[in-house]
């Protein structure tokens, strides 16, 4: 019983450990920003994220739609005069041929 005892501890707490440098393997490969409203987002409340087959990063929020190329987003909205959305709350995206 013992012995159970101390592989159930042995595994939780040594899972634990495992996981956590798992984690510090994973984002010290790679960069990570936080992108919000300052940068140029309509909206922090994001409902969707995709990337097209040209690279770009479509973001749906609670406030419209977002195409972000890397460095600037672009906007889209109930309000913008050339591509004109129906409603601001967009949730979902997918890509069309």
């Amino acid at each position: 019983m013992r012995l159970l005892l101390l592989t159930l501890c042995i595994i939780l707490f040594g899972g634990n450990t495992l996981r956590l440098e798992a984690k510090k393997h994973f984002f010290s490969n790679y960069n990570f920003c936080h992108i919000t409203e300052e940068a140029g987002l309509p909206n922090n409340s994001v409902t969707a994220v995709m990337k097209d087959s040209f690279g770009y990063i479509w973001v749906a929020t609670q406030d419209g739609l977002a195409r972000y190329d890397g460095y600037r987003f672009l906007s889209y909205g109930v309000k913008e005069p050339l591509y004109r959305l129906k409603g601001n709350y967009v949730y979902t995206l997918c890509e069309d041929r």
